[in-house]
């Protein structure tokens, strides 16, 4: 196949805001066969990207960019781009492609778990407490 300008696109996959990606702006190859659109472009990160979804080779992991998976003619290369953006902002964790990346993204998740129950009960508490004083007409100073 010869590659002419339509067949390779560099794009710059911009980040959410308020993500832990917010502000980058991260360099993707979309690959179209001569197949395209019956079979969806290849979308690669660099080698090495560091993300639960991309694969140590950079290919994304992402079911609309599965020839068995979400694939349709009728996607177009913004829909593709916007999954890949969300798909930035908010990893699948059932479906890794990085092992240590997935571990990471599953422990940074559970932490954060850990501290939202931490905060829920300890500000249940106050609040119990709060009203109780509230209740026996007790200063909370």
């Amino acid at each position: 196949m010869e590659i002419s300008e339509h067949s390779v696109q560099k794009k710059s996959a911009p980040s959410g805001s308020k993500t832990d990606w917010e502000g980058g702006y991260f360099p993707l190859t979309l690959n179209f066969s001569e197949e395209y659109p019956s079979k969806p472009p290849k979308c690669k990160f660099p080698n090495g990207f560091f993300h639960p979804n991309v694969y140590p080779s950079g290919i994304v992991c992402l079911s609309i960019l599965s020839e068995r998976g979400g694939w349709r003619p009728s996607i177009t290369v913004k829909q593709i781009l916007v999954g890949i953006q969300d798909l930035l902002d908010q990893p699948n964790a059932t479906d890794a492609a990085q092992t240590e990346g997935h571990q990471l993204y599953v422990s940074a998740f559970r932490s954060t778990c850990d501290t939202i129950r931490h905060d829920f009960w300890e500000g249940l508490f106050l609040c119990v407490t709060i009203e109780i004083l509230k209740s026996l007409k007790i200063s909370r100073d």
